[in-house]
């Protein structure tokens, strides 16, 4: 099987610019601004969509490994889901050093200590085809304004093994992680204080 960390980098190698599209899907990289006074560069670093499933998003322990679906898995129920995912935080490391955090009440939460004037807002949700989906805007200090850009919808898919446990699959992707014990996710929310005094920046 493929490691995590393979899969993180290969990950970051297919992302692009961001701010080129006014943070086009959150995703990686920087936004490079010029004027005649003077040179300010900004850089937005945030998991690629992956692990923003991820990710996140969502990072399993170090030593998991993919495979391939399971054989004779099941969809996992949206409760399980839920179970799996409320109140908790998934952490994203490489090009972020933050995570998101998943509500109890359906709103989620990202934060990046690489880009630590901008945070991320929007909600979660499970379904019965076995998806976690969760959609982000992303809000940053703009000159005299605060900027924002909406990111994709990512929906991470879940079936359970024949022995209960849970596996997932980020979009696009053929591999298949166990979320064994807590699946990488870090009960409560992680950078709770952060995302607030960035909220305070911003001013709402």
């Amino acid at each position: 099987g493929q490691t995590l960390n393979s899969r993180l980098r290969s990950c970051q190698l297919r992302k692009h610019s961001v701010f080129e599209r006014g943070l086009d899907q959150v995703v990686y990289n920087a936004e490079l601004r010029e004027n005649e006074n003077s040179r300010e560069r900004i850089i937005m670093r945030v998991s690629c969509t992956g692990i923003l499933a991820a990710f996140v998003l969502m990072i399993a322990p170090i030593e998991t490994v993919a495979d391939p679906k399971p054989r004779n898995a099941k969809i996992a129920s949206s409760d399980k889901i839920v179970r799996a995912y409320a109140g908790r935080t998934a952490p994203w490391d490489e090009g972020c050093d933050g995570g998101i955090y998943f509500g109890g009440n359906a709103q989620a939460r990202a934060w990046c200590a690489q880009n630590s004037e901008s945070l991320g807002a929007g909600t979660w949700s499970a379904n019965s085809q076995g998806e976690l989906c969760y959609e982000l805007t992303w809000y940053w200090s703009d000159r005299n304004r605060i900027g924002s850009s909406l990111d994709e919808r990512i929906c991470i898919s879940h079936v359970v093994d024949r022995v209960g446990r849970v596996w997932r699959s980020w979009p696009n992707e053929p591999e298949w992680w166990p979320m064994d014990r807590s699946g990488g996710m870090v009960r409560g929310y992680k950078f709770k204080n952060e995302v607030r005094q960035t909220r305070n920046k911003l001013g709402f």
